[in-house]
């Protein structure tokens, strides 16, 4: 079975103990904020962390690959220079975008377009 969990200001962190947690963001750069989220996780005795980016700096995925027990990584290009710079667009996410309503309903709306 499997759930998805949005972490937010909601109510209380959801109980990771035992249980098998992906990380995910739209890339590593320095890998610092990603270490910091497996730092705090770690503590909580999740049963395995893993990380998942489509873009990362080499040396930084090959560093966090070391702290956890899988990284997935669709690319890691020299020269990296910036994340932003891998996406066609790179604006901004609205919490409207991020809802899963928000992902159906765009998923309709390109199926339906020539």
């Amino acid at each position: 079975m499997s759930a998805s969990v949005r972490i937010g200001a909601d109510g209380p962190p959801p109980n990771v103990e035992g249980r098998t947690v992906v990380l995910v963001d739209d890339g590593l750069a320095t890998g610092s904020t990603m270490r910091a989220a497996v730092e705090a996780l770690r503590r909580q005795r999740p049963r395995q962390i893993i990380v998942a980016v489509p873009i990362a700096r080499p040396t930084p995925a090959k560093l966090l690959a070391r702290e956890v027990d899988r990284i997935v990584c669709a690319a890691t290009p020299e020269p990296f220079h910036a994340v932003g710079l891998w996406y066609e667009d790179f604006s901004p996410t609205t919490d409207e975008e991020g809802e899963p309503d928000s992902w159906r309903q765009q998923e309709e709306a390109a199926e339906a377009s020539p």
